[in-house]
């Protein structure tokens, strides 16, 4: 590019002069343009060079050689690795849900099994009560003593009250 301006610079000086006095177009339209395209020229080369030197940072960075990897390839493998890198964290976060909702139900089912021993444990107990082997609590003892030694001729309700107390409704359920 550097070449094609001062072919361009030198073919504006050895362009020979016209005799038309109103024709200006090599002295101020093609010399403007000659100035401003090195001015651009040398603000892109700067550019260039800086680039450059932050692809070396960048291939220092990464653990590549910035001389036999291309920009354009260190950008595709980069944006790939990106693509793939969110993927996994979508898969994870995934993942991690079905984990979760795997525990869940796993509690869930415990919790249910172990109702349902509770179930069985009281439909036994039941069914042991109908056999005749009753576990009666240790209350209920001085409850039926007092209720057939001295207390014949009160209610069900004023023996229970004078023996097991105001909660004994409670106690009973």
């Amino acid at each position: 590019m550097e070449r094609h301006i001062e072919r361009l610079e030198n073919d504006i000086k050895n362009f020979p002069k016209t005799d038309d006095s109103q024709d200006k177009f090599v002295q101020k339209i093609m010399y403007g343009f000659s100035k401003h395209s090195r001015e651009q020229y040398e603000k892109l080369s700067i550019m260039h060079k800086n680039m450059q030197k932050l692809y070396e940072s960048l291939g220092s960075y990464f653990a590549f050689d910035p001389h036999t990897v291309s920009i354009e390839d260190f950008f595709i493998e980069l944006a790939n690795f990106r693509t793939l890198f969110l993927e996994a964290v979508k898969e994870n976060h995934k993942k991690r849900e079905m984990e979760e909702k795997i525990k869940r139900a796993k509690l869930a089912k415990e919790k249910a099994e172990r109702e349902k021993q509770e179930r069985q444990q009281k439909k036994k107990q039941l069914i042991d009560m109908n056999k005749g082997t009753v576990e009666l609590p240790s209350w209920s003892f001085g409850m039926l003593r007092k209720l057939l030694n001295n207390n014949a001729g009160c209610s069900l309700r004023e023996c229970l009250h004078g023996v097991g107390g105001d909660d004994w409704e409670k106690r009973m359920l």
